[in-house]
């Protein structure tokens, strides 16, 4: 092979591998531009423009240098030198709390935002991130720590994890709208010299290929059995090659909903879909080529068992229910947890698909809606909308309007499908249904249901909490719906709204938490009811101090200590776990801020370290508070941690301006580990006003203050 040979076919390779890398990185490429702060249109053009200059340099590319590395730095130098437009759009995010969220993070500052962006969004180590932004590792790790501070003004550190894993499911729906032929209109003639011959030489394979095929038939006078054999294999697999996509179509007429091309990215409402279905048949049709190529002919049997069980992953919520039902779970909980897992993913994939299109027809929706439900008998309303209402019901997907929420959401709808469904699995996950066929179940401040409704919900959703898998999503909005609802049926969002006309507790609220009372000593809601109950007759059903310091937090750790057989330990004052490595005490808390002052007593009388040996993180942090308070900057200092490459106390407290710090109008102090000798510590109120710090271990097993920070700066 000549020289310019040689040339041309690695330049081939080269744009075939580059093809596929745009398919498996572009949509990548795009999200970080929108999580950077761009609207959908300049990160399309960032797309396009990072990955035409890469096309541009192919000539000169090596296979490793095809990584998603080099893309990310391409994509970061272009957003560096780009203008973002002033005005935000969140327009393509369907929840508000998504919106809220996305916007805090593009006004971080731009280290904090990529290093955080990078490492939650894009799950980059910090090595790779200090490449990227060219700051050191250890910037990289007080940048997110930082971002988190920032971030967490109105959220606790937990509750802003789950929030960004939502967040994160949201960009991922987002439709990708960069143009791929964009990217291949080359400026350089000598790149579309070799376009062209890539091309041409293209167009001439099949046409050869069919000359050759047409000369050996007239060539040959007799067909072998074999060649019989692979003849048919080959239209076989022809016809094969086609079953997926026809099913497809068939699947998305049955939805209602439009299947999207190449050529119309805007329809993808089931973006993930029959993503792994793909995946699979192409690897099928891959060995199915291969079979044919060593042996001539090809097992059909075989192909089609293996079709069926690719098939069996685009099954819809209905066709899951009805195997479910065929062949009831009921005393399989093991089973049943997976079924539910799988069953929810779809259904909450296919309701985010319908909330996409039902919003592209707000009057529309608004118009048909009869009673609370739509009604689309009229041939006026847009074929579209009647063919997609058509198919959400077949999945026992109905638009329902949600007052509490203010709009037409498709919710799971609660009728003999949900009761097959609930009867077919093991009692221990009737919580998830009651999840799906009843949400929400608080109207702030007040109850969605009636006060025996919400109790037989609580109940069921406790019983399914306790009893079911952890660190799963959906196990995650079960628990926070659980615990919303314990705390409005306590008065938590509203506390006159369980009092009656004479100042005393009503008597239907009496009877539904003597009911969740009574239902035994492993019931986190029942130790917290029983705690408020006794104290209310003892006060003539007038007021209970348990019931005024009850907050969500409470309501995790009682989870947390029922999970772990340990719920007669649970307390609330002093230090309480919510799970996750997090620790909180809720103020005020009297006995809780003696003990902290104590110790501040006992240590600043002569700064005897031994003293905070085994004392918790949130006390040292309340300690240093104190310090600032008293002015008292000795101690302030031997309560200071310094690491390698930060501030000393000496440079840190140059300028410093004392500020008072009033615990009483904090709600809660927060302690997060992130690893053993590291965390982040913060004081949350209502009221906007906030302070934290880093927090560090030191050799000797001590925690001290890093890094605080107070919204009114204790160090100026």
């Amino acid at each position: 092979m000549g020289k310019n040979e040689l040339v041309q076919q690695t330049i081939r390779e080269n744009v075939s591998a580059f093809e596929g890398w745009i398919d498996r990185n572009a949509s990548r490429i795009e999200r970080l531009a929108t999580q950077y702060g761009c609207t959908r249109e300049q990160a399309r053009d960032v797309t396009e423009e990072v990955f035409r200059s890469c096309y541009l340099d192919l000539h000169n590319q090596r296979d490793e240098e095809l990584n998603p590395l080099t893309l990310f730095q391409k994509a970061v130098e272009k957003l560096d030198r780009m203008a973002r437009e002033e005005s935000l759009d969140t327009s393509f995010l369907s929840f508000e709390e998504d919106r809220q969220l996305h916007e805090k993070i593009i006004r971080l500052p731009r280290d904090l935002k990529l290093s955080f962006i990078l490492a939650i969004f894009h799950e980059m180590d910090d090595k790779d991130i200090a490449f990227l932004l060219e700051i050191s590792l250890e910037t990289v790790k007080e940048a997110i720590d930082q971002a988190f501070l920032q971030l967490t003004e109105e959220s606790d550190r937990l509750r802003l994890t789950k929030q960004l894993e939502f967040l994160n499911m949201s960009y991922g729906r987002m439709r990708p709208i960069f143009r791929k032929a964009r990217i291949f209109e080359a400026e350089e003639p000598e790149i579309e010299e070799i376009i062209k011959k890539k091309t041409s030489k293209k167009r001439m394979i099949p046409w050869l290929v069919g000359l050759l095929i047409l000369f050996a038939l007239i060539v040959s006078s007799i067909l072998t059995s074999e060649d019989y054999q692979k003849k048919a294999a080959e239209k076989y697999l022809e016809r094969f090659k086609e079953s997926l996509e026809d099913e497809m179509s068939t699947r998305y007429a049955k939805l209602g909903l439009p299947l999207s091309t190449e050529e119309d990215t805007q329809n993808t409402y089931l973006e993930f879909y029959g993503r792994e279905a793909q995946m699979e048949f192409q690897n099928l049709t891959r060995r199915l080529e291969k079979e044919l190529q060593d042996t001539g002919t090809i097992n059909r049997k075989n192909a089609k068992e293996q079709y069926a069980a690719i098939s069996e992953t685009l099954a819809f919520p209905s066709e899951m229910l009805e195997k479910l039902v065929k062949n009831p779970l009921a005393n399989d909980r093991e089973q049943s947890e997976r079924f539910i897992k799988e069953y929810m993913e779809r259904y909450y994939d296919f309701q985010h698909a319908y909330q996409l299109l039902l919003s592209e027809y707000p009057t529309e929706t608004e118009q048909a809606m009869v009673n609370g439900k739509m009604d689309l008998e009229q041939s006026t309303y847009p074929e579209k909308l009647q063919k997609a209402v058509k198919g959400m019901r077949a999945q026992n997907i109905y638009p329902t309007v949600i007052p509490q929420w203010n709009t037409i959401v498709p919710i799971f709808q609660k009728n003999e499908i949900s009761e097959q469904m609930r009867a077919s699995l093991h009692e221990d996950l009737g919580g998830y249904v009651t999840l799906l066929e009843s949400t929400p179940f608080v109207n702030y401040p007040n109850l969605a249901y009636s006060y025996d409704e919400s109790v037989e919900y609580l109940l069921d959703m406790e019983k399914s909490l306790l009893a079911s898998w952890e660190d799963e999503n959906f196990h995650y909005m079960l628990e926070y719906s659980y615990k919303e609802l314990l705390y409005t049926l306590i008065g938590g969002y509203e506390p006159n709204l369980i009092y009656g006309q004479d100042g005393t507790v009503k008597e239907e609220v009496r009877a539904a938490w003597r009911k969740i009372a009574s239902n035994g000593g492993s019931s986190p809601s029942a130790i917290i009811l029983q705690k408020i109950i006794r104290e209310m007759e003892a006060n003539g059903w007038t007021e209970s101090e348990s019931r005024r310091r009850v907050t969500m937090y409470h309501i995790s750790h009682a989870i947390l200590l029922a999970r772990e057989g340990q719920l007669k330990k649970f307390e609330l004052t002093g230090i309480i776990s919510i799970g996750q490595d997090t620790d909180i005490v809720s103020l005020p808390d009297e006995q809780f801020e003696q003990l902290v002052e104590d110790t501040y007593e006992r240590f600043s009388a002569e700064h005897d370290r031994e003293i905070l040996s085994d004392v918790h993180p949130i006390v040292i942090f309340l300690m240093f508070i104190m310090a600032n308070n008293h002015e008292d900057i000795e101690t302030m200092e031997q309560l200071f941690g310094t690491l390698y490459g930060s501030l000393t106390f000496e440079e840190y407290i140059n300028g410093w301006k004392q500020v008072h710090i009033d615990l009483s109008q904090f709600d809660h102090v927060q302690f997060s580990k992130s690893e053993d000798d590291s965390g982040s510590i913060w004081l949350e109120t209502d009221r906007s006003t906030s302070a934290g710090a880093m927090m560090i271990k030191n050799q000797d097993h001590i925690w001290l203050v890093q890094h605080f920070y107070y919204d009114a700066p204790i160090f100026e």
